[in-house]
């Protein structure tokens, strides 16, 4: 027994203590201390503990640390060839004199690791198979149900170390069959009796099965001494299917820790049957890619099944002699037919839910025989149908009820193709229901009512792959609708821009257009001009992306009768590159784009090109010296005077502004009539037109005093000036 426990014995002189006990009856635990050292405690911190006996020598050793204590002639001091070893843990504490309270806080664990034989490192080899008659049984041989078999194999011990210094050490196991999903047994069944024996070494240790053969509950018991070979042998039945593989999984358990080791060895490989386009590197599409027929491949099944395992024609299988010369192959309906390099081939012409094949290839010289491979033929050669209905707009019915002598592989995929009517996984519209299983689908319905299509080309397909041929327009949505909203409605908007009157102003008419998958697009344009009011310009000066989301909101309402997915607006300049807003201070034009989408994909594009400008009235600029350091110099006109109201347009068009300025002479006694009132402003004013012809003509209307009177006699303070784009 290993002892590690605590002692107190004093404040002072807490201590560790590992002790060393053997007993040499589990049952009667008596013996005698063989070591006991103190252990600093500082110094105790997960210490290992390991026991090693050595046979040779007789020698038992524990070290811990750097310590090491040794037990020489071992079996003599225990009085036998067995002990046990116990690991335990305990808290003492010593009385010195007066009574102590019991430590507390302290604790004693133990963690076992690991325990192993170092000498021992066993292996299965050279695992072989035999007829009846004594011939071995290569990996390339063949192998026939219910054939008996024999097989061999070495273990041994092939750590060098068991037999230093002539010595030969001896372990205890067993051979056992294994069948794991890492470690299988498949095609064959061991059996005993007494012309079939389980032997070792040549000397038989069962004639029946029981649980120390190898299929037993234990296994076959060997013993390995030193490193030489142990031969176990023992009978079995091939059990698999003709043709098949033939594997053997064995185990070897060390009897005193239970540790095992595995062998797995392919005794007898598969005879394959291996159709064209599946084998290594093979390219079911390329056959040039298959290899050698006769050898890499040996038979075709063509044309090849759709992913439904349906053909659309006749499928033939041709068989190709090399490994083999002979292949059977049994339909489900009609007669088998031994296909051979005379008569290499079978085809199946008519329509069929379904043969079963079965075949099996031999060859006739050495008696090989193949695997059995099965498979199916299912062939529809008879186009869906797809037509409209007249029931209502957008709607089709699909069709694939077989005419006589036909059959049905049923509806699969409605596709939206375009008009080209080409089909593929990525025109699949909608994939109606199945039954069966992946590679061996049908369509669960011959026929089906398709309601309120999107606007598109259609085109139905079968299980089978058969298509409806040239695809089928439905033109039945309009693009979403756009009108004026209602200014007095429960919904209207709030204006925005400038005023719009729903029945004097309709929405342009748009135009439309259809594309490839038969989406119809529509696209209005419309075009507004702001004239800028510097007083109060419009959208206070800046058009910006929600400013301009009001305005579309205020003069448009879309509608469809499929319902809107989306409606996307943007605010993009006169070139159509984004913008994040229009300075409406001064000339400028914008692009408002609003996108709006149906829920069949049908569009309507709303193009609003903005524009903000000037009025188109002369203009009055005050004569400024062109130095502003010389106030008599030459003169230039300057900035022109703002209107003091906002412009106004005539139903002509004709638009009209007025402007107010302050002009202060001296003069002396005088009477300013209409003439002297046009030179004072000729003399103080720059008349300009916008179009830059040859200026305006001025009509002075009236002359009056700040007053009110219709004469003026001294200073003339201030007066108005209309000016107007045709006076």
């Amino acid at each position: 027994m290993v002892l590690v426990y605590m002692q107190d014995v004093g404040a002072t002189k807490r201590k560790v203590m590992l002790s060393t006990t053997m007993y040499n009856s589990w049952a009667s635990p008596s013996g005698t201390v063989l070591w006991a050292d103190e252990i600093a405690m500082s110094s105790w911190s997960n210490r290992n503990v390991t026991v090693t006996y050595d046979a040779r020598a007789d020698r038992l050793v524990f070290s811990s640390g750097q310590e090491r204590r040794a037990i020489d002639s071992f079996r003599s001091t225990m009085g036998g060839n067995s002990v046990y070893l116990h690991l335990t843990g305990s808290v003492d504490w010593t009385y010195t004199g007066s009574l102590t309270a019991p430590p507390r806080g302290y604790q004693t664990f133990a963690t076992f690791h690991s325990m192993s034989l170092p000498n021992l490192t066993p292996e299965i080899r050279d695992v072989k198979v035999y007829r009846a008659d004594g011939t071995e049984i290569g990996r390339d041989d063949f192998v026939v149900p219910g054939e008996k078999i024999r097989v061999e194999c070495i273990v041994r011990n092939s750590n060098t170390n068991a037999v230093l210094a002539g010595f030969s050490e001896q372990y205890p196991m067993h051979v056992k069959l294994a069948n794991t999903s890492e470690h299988p047994t498949r095609g064959l069944t061991p059996f005993a009796d007494a012309s079939h024996p389980v032997q070792v070494n040549g000397s038989t240790v069962a004639t029946s099965p029981n649980e120390n053969t190898i299929s037993g509950e234990n296994g076959v018991n060997v013993t390995l001494v030193g490193n030489s070979d142990t031969t176990v042998s023992w009978w079995a039945e091939v059990s698999g299917a003709q043709g098949g593989a033939v594997t053997l999984s064995q185990q070897l358990i060390e009897d005193s820790f239970g540790g095992s080791v595995y062998s797995t060895v392919e005794l007898v490989d598969e005879r394959p049957l291996t159709p064209g386009g599946t084998g290594n590197g093979a390219d079911p599409g390329d056959p040039d890619t298959w290899g050698d027929a006769g050898h890499d491949y040996h038979y075709t099944r063509l044309p090849a099944a759709n992913v439904n395992g349906w053909n659309t024609s006749p499928v033939t299988v041709t068989f190709y002699p090399g490994d083999y010369d002979v292949m059977e192959l049994t339909p489900s309906e009609g007669a088998s037919k031994t296909l051979t390099g005379a008569d290499p081939s079978w085809t199946r012409v008519d329509d069929t839910k379904g043969v079963d094949l079965s075949a099996q290839a031999r060859d006739t010289d050495s008696g090989a025989v193949s695997v059995q491979k099965a498979g199916k033929v299912k062939i529809d050669s008879e186009a869906p149908r797809l037509s409209q209905t007249g029931r209502a707009l957008g709607s089709l019915e699909a069709d694939d009820t077989p005419s006589a002598g036909k059959v049905s592989s049923g509806l699969w995929r409605l596709h939206r193709t375009g008009s080209s009517g080409v089909v593929s996984d990525a025109t699949v519209f909608r994939v109606f229901a199945t039954t069966g299983s992946e590679g061996d689908l049908a369509g669960a319905s011959e026929t089906e009512s398709l309601g309120n299509l999107p606007n598109g080309w259609y085109v139905v397909e079968d299980a089978a792959g058969n298509t409806s041929g040239s695809p089928l327009k439905v033109g039945s949505t309009e693009p979403p609708a756009v009108d004026r909203p209602d200014p007095d409605g429960p919904d209207a908007p709030t204006p925005a821009g400038p005023p719009c009157d729903p029945e004097k102003e309709p929405v342009p008419t748009p135009t439309e257009t259809e594309d490839d998958n038969g989406l119809r697009h529509a696209v209005i344009d419309e075009t507004i001009t702001e004239i800028i009011d510097p007083a109060a310009p419009p959208f206070g000066g800046l058009l910006d992306a929600a400013k301009a989301k009001a305005m579309m909101d205020y003069r448009y309402a879309t509608s469809s009768s499929v319902g809107i997915t989306s409606t996307v607006d943007e605010l993009l300049d006169a070139l159509g590159n984004p913008i994040t807003s229009l300075d409406t201070t001064s000339p400028g034009e914008c692009l408002l784009r609003r996108v709006v989408t149906d829920d069949q994909g049908n569009t309507t594009t709303i193009n609003l090109h903005y524009r903000v400008v000037r009025d188109s009235c002369p203009t009055v600029s005050p004569w400024v010296p062109k130095d502003p350091d010389d106030p008599t110099g030459p003169k230039e006109p300057g900035d022109p005077i703002q209107p003091s109201s906002p412009v106004t347009t005539d139903p002509d068009g004709t638009q009209h502004a007025e402007v107010s300025a302050d002009i202060t002479e001296a003069v002396t006694r005088g009477v300013m009539d209409y003439a002297g009132a046009e030179e004072l402003l000729r003399r103080h004013f720059a008349l300009s037109s916008v179009d830059g012809g040859s200026g305006p003509t001025v009509t002075v209307q009236s002359i009056s005093t700040s007053g009110g009177g219709s004469s003026l006699r001294s200073t003339c303070p201030e007066w108005p000036i209309t000016r107007s784009s045709t006076s």
